[in-house]
């Protein structure tokens, strides 16, 4: 079976109400899940497979939905 990356999208201003700690665990412990953080997410370290971003522009915001 091939390995084959999946992306899960965080989006939000309050990642201690939308439990942003709750998806890193998740994606910690996994192999091929990759996690984009969008918003107030500053505070947050990630590793090879947690991307945060934090605030993007209404542009580039669109492209990462859309899958660029």
């Amino acid at each position: 079976m091939e390995n084959k990356v999946i992306y899960a999208l965080w989006v939000g201003m309050s990642p201690e109400r939308k439990r942003l700690n709750f998806a890193i665990e998740l994606i910690k412990n996994s192999k091929n899940i990759h996690l984009i953080c969008i918003g107030n997410t500053e505070k947050y370290a990630g590793n090879d497979r947690i991307h945060i971003l934090g605030r993007v522009s209404d542009d580039i915001f669109i492209k990462i939905l859309s899958g660029l």
